[in-house]
């Protein structure tokens, strides 16, 4: 994402809601917030919110509460990966994890190291992906 004085840019799919205010004091938990976008997407093949126009979906980010995406998930997803995930997705910055590395500890403490393997990513991107790999 880039930022000017005056102007939004970013995917508004991911777009954290401090950037889609505008707000000057944007730090690293913005990312944090993309970061969770990408989980979400992940587990359930949906993304967080998504309107009829850029600025629906944008706005969506700031104003609507995400589902939890066990709601969502033909998968189980672990409590604690769930829990981290809608901390990812809080409005508030502050209530998100705050900064890459700690994010990085939650989710290696939050998700069994077997459950996640090279064929369950492969077996993912056969199922989401529109095209197929070669």
């Amino acid at each position: 994402m880039l930022s000017l004085d005056g102007v939004v840019m970013g995917t508004p799919s991911y777009m954290a809601p401090e950037i889609a205010l505008g707000h000057a004091n944007v730090d690293g938990r913005a990312d944090i917030y993309s970061v969770g976008c990408v989980a979400y997407y992940m587990l359930t093949g949906q993304e967080v919110f998504t309107g009829e126009t850029t600025l629906a979906t944008a706005l969506a980010h700031v104003r609507d509460l995400p589902i939890p995406p066990g709601l969502l998930s033909k998968a189980t997803i672990p409590p604690a990966l769930e829990t981290l995930i809608m901390e990812c997705l809080s409005k508030d910055p502050a209530k998100r994890p705050e900064s890459a590395e700690a994010l990085s500890e939650r989710l290696a403490a939050a998700v069994p190291a077997d459950t996640w393997t090279a064929g369950a990513a492969h077996l993912w991107w056969e199922r989401h992906s529109h095209s197929s790999l070669s």
